[in-house]
């Protein structure tokens, strides 16, 4: 299913800077939780929750994560979801795309608290740090199918 999506997304052109959709995002930790779940949770009923960071803390309790993954996961969930909902005042709509403008990008970063000279790229470079960490994760718990 995560594949699939990737494929679409890679079809629009439209895999860099998604929030929620993108390599490292949003739904590759969602995916991590319930992928999980889905695997030990029909025997263990305290794994079972729909709070993603709740989900993570269960998981790492019950030795199914590492403490190490689980921080990256929870900071870069935590991370994702921030973004996710400034974009989303910024532009009074469900938005998930980093924004391509430098003035826009240069907004949402003072947003966030950055106040570098260059906000808008060090947010780009947070991001793609905080994919970049997901998504190895990601292929470790659930590789590829596709190879």
């Amino acid at each position: 299913m995560k594949e699939r999506i990737e494929r679409q997304l890679s079809r629009k052109r439209n895999t860099t800077g998604n929030v929620k959709l993108a390599p490292g995002g949003i739904r590759d930790i969602e995916f991590i939780v319930q992928s999980l779940q889905l695997e030990v949770g029909l025997h263990q009923a305290n794994l079972q929750t729909g709070n993603t960071l709740e989900a993570l803390s269960r998981l790492t309790a019950a030795e199914y994560l590492t403490e190490a993954d689980a921080a990256v996961l929870v900071d870069a969930y935590k991370f994702l979801r921030v973004i996710e909902h400034r974009m989303q005042m910024m532009n009074n709509r469900q938005v998930h795309q980093l924004p391509e403008d430098e003035e826009a990008c240069f907004i949402l970063a003072r947003t966030l608290a950055y106040r570098a000279p260059d906000e808008g790229d060090q947010l780009r470079e947070d991001y793609n740090e905080q994919a970049r960490k997901v998504r190895e994760i990601f292929d470790r718990i659930l590789p590829s199918t596709e190879d």
